[in-house]
Formats: C-alpha cells, structure tokens, sequence
C-alpha cells in the first residue's frame, strides 16, 4: 500500500465528488419511489376492464328489457302522428301544462344526482 501525502484540496475535492454521489443517488432514489407510488396509486387495466364489463352488461340488460317491453302506445302514437299531419291535432294547454310539471317534478331529483 502506497501512502502519499496529499494535499488539503485534494481531501477537499474527494470529499465534495463523495458527497455529490450521494446525493445523486438519493434523488434517484427518491424519483423510483415517486414513481413506484404513482404506479401503485393508479387503477390497474383490470380494474377498469371489470368496470366497463359491469356498466355493459347492465346497459345490455337494460336493452333487453326495453326490447321485451310490450308497445301498448303505438296505435295512439300512429293516431297522433295522423292527427299532427292532417293539421286536425288540437292539444288542451292546460292538460299539456300540467303534465310538463308533472313530468319536471317526477324526474327533477333524478337530474340534480
């Protein structure tokens, strides 16, 4: 082993790289532990992929009951539809008024949720 006698900067110098080295591996560090908790933090594909397979099933079966709900309106919605062409369609306004505000007051709450 080879002593040699150096100099005060140069301990200085040693000591100023050493100290820099490790404070460049702190922030390396602390940057894969930011990242680490980001990638954690976040929804996995998987859990996403089993919320939107829950919300389609729910909007298919939803189809489906419309699909299989029985159109009982539709020989009125065909009268009022020749009515309306024939210009002999002549609505009561207060009929008409009070079941708009029939209609906003069932569905109100719904559009606040």
């Amino acid at each position: 082993m080879k002593v040699t006698n150096q100099s005060p900067e140069v301990v200085q110098d040693a000591k100023k790289n050493s100290e820099a080295k490790k404070a460049q591996k702190a922030e390396r560090t602390a940057a894969y532990q930011a990242e680490k908790a980001a990638a954690s933090n976040a929804p996995s594909k998987t859990a996403v992929a089993t919320d939107i397979s829950a919300r389609g099933r729910e909007l298919a079966q939803a189809k489906e009951l419309a699909r299989q709900a029985p159109d009982v309106r539709e020989e009125r919605i065909l009268d009022l539809k020749k009515k309306i062409a024939e210009g002999t369609y002549m609505p009561e306004p207060s009929a008409v008024a009070e079941s708009l505000i029939k209609d906003h007051l069932e569905h109100a709450g719904h559009a606040q949720a």
